[in-house]
């Protein structure tokens, strides 16, 4: 994409700008929220509620990574996290309180990679899904008129025609896609599809690994690097996939040489 917009006409008015519907699914879409979700957060059983929202999100911190001091206070930080967030928000629908933690974090954060990156790549993108207006607007809309990409279907039949020219690949059990889907075409969550995909990202999950175990500044003091390397080799035999753990522990090494190794643990 960049390459082509480096050989686009320099006498386009906005040659460096790209329509991007970044943020759609989260905003409008409601994809990380399901109506079982919802129902236990309304019931008041916000635990259960967060326990639905980590298993389908496979959110779990891989316990084992981390060294034996560190794993009491790190078992349960996730769902710890997600609550004081949850508590934090005081929508009359519990059920909102969710959305709007999905808002304040994941949506949040979704382009922070892009604009880091803005010296390099020095494109801007044009993003509806992250107009203030807009966003105001869907907050304020009854949450079940959302869940499963239902109001973003109906409102994509008041946009041009040829936004409906062209099909779409529907998240699994949200609003299908009302246009007839060519048979040639690979649906991304196929189980052929993924085992297919999943050969070259275990190739480059174990080069990711690989590099993390041989660096100088593998932060020994938090996660252990026996169970690291032993997650990598069951990863490349194909007996379980540790993708999420070798991606988990490149984050905290990450965030450890950031700081320079110098952080405290929370008490518990």
């Amino acid at each position: 994409m960049a390459e082509a917009l480096q050989n686009s006409n320099p006498d386009q008015e906005h040659p460096r700008l790209v329509w991007s519907g970044e943020g759609g699914s989260v905003l409008l879409g409601l994809v990380h929220l399901n109506e079982s979700i919802i129902a236990s957060a309304r019931a008041g059983n916000v635990d259960r509620a967060i326990g639905e929202f980590v298993e389908c999100e496979q959110t779990q911190i891989p316990a084992r990574l981390f060294r034996p001091h560190v794993l009491e206070n790190a078992n349960d930080l996730i769902r710890r996290g997600i609550r004081e967030e949850l508590d934090a928000s005081q929508a009359s629908d519990a059920g909102r309180n969710f959305y709007l933690f999905l808002m304040l974090n994941d949506q949040r954060r979704k382009l922070a990679l892009h604009f880091e990156n803005l010296d390099l790549h020095q494109l801007e993108f044009q993003l509806p899904f992250f107009d203030g207006r807009f966003v105001e607007a869907i907050i304020a809309t009854p949450l079940d008129w959302c869940l499963g990409h239902k109001l973003y279907v109906k409102l994509l039949s008041l946009f041009p025609p040829a936004v409906m020219q062209v099909p779409w690949q529907a998240y699994p059990g949200h609003e299908p896609c009302p246009l007839p889907i060519p048979d040639q075409l690979a649906y991304q969550w196929d189980e052929n599809y993924q085992s297919q995909d999943s050969v070259a990202r275990k190739r480059r999950v174990l080069r990711r690994a690989s590099a993390l175990l041989r660096s100088v500044h593998f932060p020994h003091r938090i996660l252990s690097k026996r169970n690291l390397r032993l997650a990598a080799w069951l990863h490349s035999t194909g007996w379980r996939d540790y993708q999420y753990a070798i991606e988990a522990a490149e984050t905290y090494s990450r965030y450890s040489s950031i700081c320079n190794g110098k952080f405290s643990l929370p008490l518990s």
